[in-house]
């Protein structure tokens, strides 16, 4: 199977055909060996799954078509049809390795952050107009108990340990009826 790497814009040689092409506006990729991208299409097999991955190895674009990619700062393999995982599109969840498309490792601790942080401003928004209702003497006995149900919650998510996701038990949050 054919993987070529870093493709990257260039100015071909000067002659009659590429003048004309680049008078144009036809551009022109090469890959991290010199080779021209048009020139390669007919390397790959026609029967393949022809993937566009970026430098992380992320699944950005697919194509049994070669000539429909275009694949600037990007590398191109092709793949077995019947070797694709169950699921398997450019949803930025798949990988290749170099041999095989894989899933996308899950980095749950930063999920985790990034839900506690969400979680957080949204307890912070509904805290703050209770609290001033609170504070001026106007709030309805609903509101002051809203109040004590969501700063209690904001306890408790503050709590929340991410080190151990995805295995966490996230606070419930209260009902907002007030």
């Amino acid at each position: 199977m054919k993987n070529f790497k870093n493709f990257s814009k260039y100015t071909p040689e000067l002659d009659e055909k590429t003048s004309g092409l680049l008078a144009l506006g036809v551009s022109f990729l090469k890959d991290e060996n010199g080779r021209d991208w048009y020139e390669l299409q007919e390397s790959f097999e026609q029967n393949t799954l022809k993937i566009i991955y970026a430098h992380d190895g992320v699944v950005r674009s697919i194509n049994k078509d070669v000539s429909a990619l275009w694949p600037i700062d990007m590398s191109v393999a092709e793949v077995e049809v019947n070797n694709l995982p169950e699921g398997f599109d450019i949803n930025g969840l798949w990988m290749f390795d170099g041999e095989n498309i894989i899933p996308v490792p899950v980095d749950y601790v930063a999920n985790a952050i990034e839900k506690k942080q969400i979680l957080m401003n949204e307890a912070m928004a509904v805290i703050a107009p209770l609290e001033d209702a609170v504070e001026f003497g106007i709030s309805t006995e609903k509101e002051a108990t809203l109040l004590m149900e969501w700063k209690k919650y904001r306890v408790l998510l503050n709590r929340v340990d991410t080190s151990k996701a995805p295995d966490i038990e996230w606070p419930e949050v209260p009902e907002n009826v007030a």
